[in-house]
């Protein structure tokens, strides 16, 4: 345990990443932050300093980030729906992964989803008929 502290009080470097390269595989997994911290063996509140002092983010926004990143994946490659998006990624509602996805990006799901769409279509100068004018 006096181990522990003397890595969490930041006097081990390589200790202090590998807890923050484990914490965010489990963030990966979708597990909650409070989980990921009891399975590391440390608080709530010691996971939070970590994160901030070395990433920058609470490990709450580093979550999201990467379930933002993930929903932006699904969103423009795949035909899931924006519900089947928030669904898959733990998210409570549709209305609630499109209110944090326009937060983080300035547009909402539903509206990246159609400018890609509008973006992939053929750019063959031969696929334009006359007949649709």
């Amino acid at each position: 345990m006096a181990y522990l502290a003397l890595v969490l009080a930041g006097e081990d470097s390589s200790k202090t990443s590998d807890i923050i390269l484990r914490a965010r595989e489990l963030l990966l997994t979708g597990l909650d932050v409070s989980v990921v911290a009891k399975q590391l063996g440390i608080s709530y509140l010691t996971l939070y300093r970590h994160f901030k002092k070395t990433i920058g983010l609470s490990p709450k926004e580093y979550a999201m980030k990467i379930r933002l990143a993930q929903a932006e994946d699904l969103i423009s490659g795949s035909d899931m729906s924006i519900k089947q998006v928030a669904k898959r990624l733990g998210f409570h509602s549709a209305s609630h992964l499109s209110l944090e996805y326009k937060k983080a990006n300035g547009v909402a799901p539903q509206m990246k989803r159609q400018a890609n769409a509008e973006n992939s279509g053929p750019k063959d100068i031969f696929s334009w008929r006359p007949e649709a004018l």
